[in-house]
């Protein structure tokens, strides 16, 4: 993703952080304004650990996925961007892979989501 697609993301969450008063927009916007350096990059291994501890809640990585590791179960992902291979992985086991965007549109409570940082 080049960084006038990510400058769009961080503006928008921003945006309905600060329009609906929900601190986990801004929490995203702000871990997405750091520099390339501070960005958040997990692994599969990662998430599907972290899987294990929250049961059904969404992951959410502001940054990148990547593809080492394996998912033995269907998880639910929002993040910045991901490799080919982590995206593939994730939707043959039955999971989402979703963007920041995507998560944003569908409202959801912030109980059910897991900020990866």
């Amino acid at each position: 993703m080049n960084r006038t697609n990510e400058v769009k993301v961080l503006v928008s969450l921003e945006k309905k952080g600060k329009k609906n008063k929900e601190a986990i927009w801004l929490a995203l916007a702000k871990q997405l304004g750091k520099n390339r350096s501070g960005k958040t990059v997990v692994n599969l291994s990662k998430l599907q650990n972290l899987s294990k501890k929250i049961g059904d809640k969404t992951i959410v990585v502001p940054g990148k996925v990547l593809g080492s590791g394996k998912i033995s179960k269907a998880i639910s992902v929002a993040a910045l961007e991901y490799s080919g291979s982590a995206k593939k992985k994730i939707l043959e086991a039955k999971g989402k892979a979703i963007t920041l965007s995507e998560l944003a549109e569908t409202n959801p409570k912030k109980s059910s989501l897991v900020i990866v940082k």
